[in-house]
């Protein structure tokens, strides 16, 4: 069996769980889901607020905007050290408060260097909008950051993690992210489905003696699958070595790779989505791909992106 390649792992990182927050109500949906993983991976959890503190001439206004500002964070992190989660042992979490001034895309980034071990971004609007992806600090802060990301919103439910959805198109840089994905399902005891969405919408083959078009062979579609289903069996096999249940499922994606996985959630429900983002654009930022960005809007479940090791962005950096 090939060696997996190395993802930003969740399972031996120090550090805290980092939750940006603008202090709305949009921003409240991620803060379970800081209690959660905070139990799961013994992780402390650090708020973060970032604040424009550009108040003209009157000193007076800014500092009493700066109290309130600070009185509502704290009150966020003592309700999340108090948030009730199956996986708490005993006691309340270790969460602190800071707030910052600047841009926020770019001070949530520059926190995410200081000791964080993953992400939980809270996405606006409803299921189903791309603006958060097209320039949004959410979107900027998922593409850009580099450890890896949950993504949730309202009304998503923080619940125990009993199954676990990963969607595989079997590229390297994917597989990096397995072993992150076998140490959350070992913590959880949860189950792991495995899907790979193969896209049959075959190209059209135009016959020279008469103006029809046929699609290509059966030939082609057997030997898709029978390839899917090796690699797939490749990805039960270390499950099953690392003592995880596991299911492997190849759906025919007749609409296309994005409505499949979509309509898998659905059909599904699993408690997290867990995708791979997909490397490098030269050197300059991180590239989700286009079925991971797809599936963080469409998906009604939380979706957890797992990132490249730094290694391996070394390594394509030097390729590209």
């Amino acid at each position: 069996m090939s060696t997996f390649i190395p993802a930003t792992t969740l399972a031996h990182s120090p550090g805290a769980i980092i939750v940006p927050t603008t202090l709305g109500v949009s921003s409240e949906a991620a803060y379970p889901f800081a209690a959660l993983f905070a139990d799961l991976l013994e992780r402390p959890v650090r708020v973060v607020h970032v604040q424009d503190f550009a108040f003209g001439a009157d000193p007076i206004a800014g500092l009493e905007l700066g109290v309130r500002i600070a009185k509502r964070i704290e009150g966020v992190g003592h309700a999340i050290a108090e948030l009730p989660s199956p996986y708490l042992a005993v006691g309340p979490r270790d969460v602190t408060v800071q707030i910052r001034g600047g841009f926020p895309a770019r001070e949530v980034l520059d926190e995410l260097k200081n000791d964080a071990v993953m992400a939980i971004v809270c996405l606006h609007g409803q299921v189903g909008e791309r603006h958060f992806m097209l320039g949004s600090v959410a979107g900027k802060v998922i593409r850009a950051g580099h450890v890896p990301m949950l993504a949730v919103r309202a009304p998503m439910e923080a619940r125990r993690i009993q199954n676990i959805l990963m969607p595989l198109d079997f590229s390297e840089l994917e597989s990096g992210a397995f072993d992150d994905v076998l140490h959350l399902a070992k913590k959880t005891g949860a189950t792991l489905h495995l899907q790979h969405a193969m896209d049959i919408r075959i190209p059209p083959v135009i016959q020279a003696d008469h103006d029809l078009s046929v699609f290509a062979p059966p030939l082609a579609e057997k030997a898709l699958l029978e390839d899917a289903e090796k690699q797939l069996l490749r990805y039960a096999e270390a499950a099953a070595k690392a003592h995880v249940e596991v299911t492997t499922a190849i759906v025919q994606a007749i609409e296309g790779i994005a409505a499949a996985l979509e309509r898998e959630i659905t059909d599904r429900d699993p408690d997290l989505v867990v995708m791979a983002a997909h490397g490098r654009n030269g050197l300059s930022r991180l590239l989700l791909g286009s079925v991971t960005e797809a599936a963080i809007q469409l998906s009604t479940r939380p979706v957890l992106v797992l990132k490249p090791s730094k290694s391996v962005l070394e390594l394509e950096s030097v390729a590209s």
